[in-house]
């Protein structure tokens, strides 16, 4: 299973809520890697031709995501069904904002 986690993640430690900056840095370049990162930076788009290779990539982040978060971390992301909204929640949860 190690194995197999660190060819699709390239070693990445699996995210446990430390150093979450960093790790998410690394996780988006393997989603720029795997030519998915643009699900994070745009809406579903309306044309079913269009939308069916969206929802492709989309599934494709969401597995990369996951692969990179520890078994306590999935209960928080589960039932997210878009990998911009399992993004969002990992943000809102381990990124400190500052005060404006």
């Amino acid at each position: 299973m190690a194995a197999s986690f660190q060819q699709h993640v390239g070693n990445i430690k699996p995210i446990d809520g430390k150093g979450y900056t960093f790790r998410k840095h690394r996780i988006m370049l393997i989603l720029l890697q795997f030519h998915v990162a643009e699900v994070l930076m745009r809406k579903p788009p309306e044309e079913e031709k269009e939308l069916n290779v969206y929802k492709m990539s989309d599934i494709k982040a969401r597995n990369k995501n996951t692969q990179c978060l520890a078994h306590n971390m999935l209960e928080s992301v589960m039932d997210k069904t878009m990998a911009k909204e399992l993004m969002d929640i990992l943000d809102y949860t381990y990124i400190k904002k500052g005060i404006s």
